[in-house]
C-alpha cells in the first residue's frame, strides 16, 4: 500500500507549514498534523538530531494550535495504523471537555469545532 504521505500530500489535508524535516498539514477533520518527512514509523526508528527537529516543530505548533483556537490543552496520538509514516494527530480541547467528549472526537463520532469555545 503506498504512504500517502510520501505520495500525496494534498490528499491527507492542506499543508500548514514544511520545513527541511517536518510537514504539518490541517487534517480534513479537523485537527493538526505533525508528519516527519523521512518515511519511518517510530520516534525511535530517527536519529536524536531529527527527533529534535520534529519535537520543536510539534511544540511550536501545539502552541500556535492552542492560541488560534483559544483551547486549554492539546490531545497528541502516534498510532500510524492506517499510514505507518511518522506523524503526530494534535486535537485541541477546552478545559472541561469530558474523556467521552475526547474520546468521540478521537473516534470521528463528533465534530472538533464542537468541544471549544465553550463559556
Amino acid at each position: 500500500m503506498p504512504c500517502v504521505f510520501c505520495t500525496d500530500l494534498a490528499s491527507a489535508g492542506t499543508l500548514l507549514a514544511e520545513d527541511e524535516h517536518t510537514w504539518t498539514v490541517l487534517h480534513p477533520a479537523g485537527q493538526v498534523m505533525v508528519v516527519a518527512k523521512r518515511h519511518v514509523e517510530n520516534v525511535s526508528d530517527l536519529d536524536e538530531d531529527e527527533w529534535m527537529r520534529v519535537a520543536r516543530v510539534w511544540h511550536r505548533t501545539e502552541r500556535e494550535l492552542r492560541e488560534a483556537t483559544g483551547a486549554d490543552r492539546v490531545i497528541i496520538i502516534k498510532l500510524g495504523l492506517q499510514t505507518p509514516h511518522l506523524h503526530f494527530h494534535l486535537y485541541p480541547f477546552a478545559a472541561d471537555a469530558t474523556r467521552t467528549e475526547i474520546f468521540a472526537v478521537i473516534d470521528g463520532k463528533d465534530s472538533l469545532r464542537l468541544t471549544l469555545g465553550r463559556p
